[in-house]
């Protein structure tokens, strides 16, 4: 062609930025005491955590994205919301929270050659008008993640939010 396509190569980092999902974000190490291991990926539930939402679980060998079925001991949770629900959690469920940094950036972790980012705004007629979403909420095969829901340009937060025309959900 007579010019070059554009270049995407930093559209995750502004979706991730856009979202606001770095912003109160949490990584919790799962013990061998934790009621998580064993359990499969769609089994972890926040919704008992005041505003928490799960954004990723990491392989505790690699530091890469889950892509096992099930959570083992040394795993990582990646979860954003206010440090005292997110304190509760830790507590509860036996998480460490983890202080070391991770090598590669959150936007790196969820687009990649396993795992993308969609923004998607719902439409006057669409019938997914008032179906109930929240962060952290996966489809039943697990496929699909909600990361974040936007109304009106600001993030409704973690809790269960009837969708309306207009509304942006991002998905991983």
């Amino acid at each position: 062609g007579n010019s070059l396509p554009p270049d995407f190569s930093d559209h995750a980092q502004t979706l991730v930025e856009h979202y606001s999902i770095e912003d109160g974000l949490h990584r919790l190490r799962v013990r061998s005491t934790s009621s998580l291991v064993g359990k499969a990926r769609l089994e972890v539930d926040c919704k008992e955590y005041q505003d928490v939402a799960l954004t990723a679980i990491y392989d505790g060998e690699s530091d890469k994205l889950l892509d096992r079925s099930h959570i083992a001991e040394g795993d990582t949770l990646l979860v954003r919301g206010p440090t005292e629900s997110i304190s509760n959690m830790a507590t509860e469920l036996h998480l460490a929270l983890r202080t070391e940094p991770q090598e590669e950036t959150l936007a790196d972790a969820m687009f990649n050659k396993h795992s993308g980012l969609a923004e998607v705004v719902i439409p006057p007629r669409s019938n997914l008008i008032g179906t109930t979403v929240f962060p952290g909420m996966t489809a039943k095969d697990g496929e699909l993640f909600v990361l974040a829901v936007q109304r009106g340009g600001v993030d409704l937060g973690a809790r269960p939010t009837n969708i309306i025309a207009g509304d942006h959900i991002l998905l991983q």
